[in-house]
């Protein structure tokens, strides 16, 4: 089973037609799936956070539905993440809190299956 299935089973990219780009990423965010096509851009480096991943999301008609970064560095205690989803003002409140669930139970599998793993 891919990583990404295991860290959250609703959440999975059906195909990347490169490293950058997820060409049909179903999520399962909020109260339902919401499938748009998440495509990744470069991102710099800061010195509070050495690795950045930047990304736009589109439905399927071209309309902007997020925008995301999340950041990350190594630290004295171990390891130090920033994630952010921008979403449009519109967007109702269960969507970004649903976000929110689906951000801790996926860093949580991934963290305790890479622990497990070292």
């Amino acid at each position: 089973m891919p990583t990404s299935v295991r860290s959250r089973p609703a959440s999975w990219a059906a195909r990347s037609s490169s490293p950058t780009v997820a060409t049909a990423a179903d999520r399962a965010v909020g109260a339902g799936p919401l499938r748009f096509h998440l495509r990744f851009h470069p991102t710099p480096a800061t010195p509070a956070y050495p690795v950045r991943i930047g990304g736009t999301g589109h439905l399927a008609d071209g309309s902007e539905v997020l925008r995301v970064m999340h950041e990350f560095a190594d630290s004295p205690r171990g390891l130090r993440i920033r994630l952010t989803v921008e979403f449009p003002a519109a967007t109702p409140v269960e969507l970004s809190t649903g976000h929110q669930w689906h951000f801790a139970c996926e860093f949580a599998n991934w963290l305790e299956a890479a622990a497990a793993a070292s």
